[in-house]
């Protein structure tokens, strides 16, 4: 078995190589490497101009800061390789479509914009609407809790009033147990005819008068008859 200590290490310009390396590894081998118009930077220059002054400025470079581009121009190769790749392509697309498929592509992305354009108002309404709807609710809640509040204070002073009627309703109770009493002791009691209660009044009145006839002379001190 190999010992780990024995691998040898990779200084970083071989691992900068082999980067770059496996960067060119990404290109179809089959894929048409045609270079396209040179674009031209912001100095005025093109791609393929860059790229012949490259090895000049990499010895430049070298000589001045003691500098090894190697690498560097190993991932502008590959940048230019992508590059050309993808402008192959894209061309080559753009190509095997016709003028009116073009068209009718751009008429159907122009109408697609448009619904969304459409959708996106409506969807801006119905929030709006759902806001109004929302600070209703919330208006009607508040109302609600004030309703609520209202009637837990009426219901406080049911509870009082009820427990009022409750020591009302006790005590006509004791009244009404002790009246029920009291006549049963009436309903006891040794009850006068009528008859006789008619002639003792009129023996009373009998009385009254002879002790008022009486009573002129001094005689008898009858108030105690009455």
């Amino acid at each position: 078995m190999m010992n780990v200590c024995d691998k040898k290490v990779k200084t970083g310009e071989e691992a900068r190589v082999d980067d770059a390396q496996s960067m060119t590894d990404v290109v179809p081998p089959s894929a048409p490497l045609k270079r396209q118009q040179p674009k031209k930077d912001d100095h005025g220059e093109s791609e393929g101009e860059v790229g012949k002054r490259l090895p000049i400025l990499s010895q430049v470079v070298k000589k001045r800061f003691h500098v090894d581009l190697m690498p560097f121009e190993r991932w502008v190769d590959v940048f230019l390789r992508h590059n050309d790749y993808y402008l192959a392509h894209q061309q080559a697309i753009e190509g095997g479509i016709s003028l009116k498929e073009k068209t009718s592509r751009m008429e159907s992305i122009a109408k697609s914009i448009a619904n969304q354009l459409v959708f996106q108002v409506e969807i801006q309404a119905k929030l709006s609407d759902d806001g109004t709807q929302v600070e209703t609710l919330k208006k009607q809640r508040c109302e609600l809790i004030e309703e609520l509040s209202n009637l837990e204070d009426g219901l406080k002073e049911l509870e009082s009033t009820l427990h009022d009627l409750q020591s009302r309703k006790a005590n006509s109770i004791i009244d009404l147990s002790a009246i029920k009493l009291r006549e049963q002791e009436l309903k006891a009691m040794t009850m006068i005819p009528m008859e006789n209660l008619e002639t003792c009044r009129v023996l009373r009145e009998a009385l009254n008068m002879k002790a008022s006839n009486l009573r002129v002379f001094g005689w008898i001190n009858f108030d105690c008859l009455e």
